[in-house]
């Protein structure tokens, strides 16, 4: 069954181009999956071996988009300076012990280093 021309033009239809990739590319991730309001704060102390996979998780860790997310993660160190404390970059702030815990998880299987820190 074949549409016609009005139901085709009907349809919304995504920009193409540079300029309908760069939205595509660029907005926010639908929601951010960790939002359980507490005291607790994700850091992201280092990058580790896979940086895209690691702005993946911080997107959809925080729900950032593409820019604040690498932005994020070119602050942080590649790997861990040894025998001492990094001040690490924050990436959610507010969060209950669960919702930061899981999100750490989350950030260590793409391959990151991150804890949880108390008092935010």
């Amino acid at each position: 069954m074949s549409t016609s021309r009005s139901d085709r033009s009907e349809q919304p239809r995504e920009q193409g181009g540079l300029r309908g990739w760069w939205r595509r590319v660029t907005r926010p991730w639908p929601e951010a999956v960790f939002t359980e309001i507490g005291t607790r704060a994700v850091v992201l102390d280092a990058v580790g071996e896979q940086p895209v996979a690691v702005i993946r998780e911080v997107r959809r860790v925080t729900g950032w988009d593409l820019a604040r997310a690498t932005h994020a993660v070119e602050a942080a160190p590649p790997q861990p300076p040894a025998g001492s404390t990094t001040q690490g970059v924050v990436l959610v702030a507010g969060l209950s012990a669960t919702s930061a815990a899981a999100a750490c998880e989350a950030l260590a299987r793409a391959g990151a280093t991150a804890r949880v820190a108390d008092g935010w």
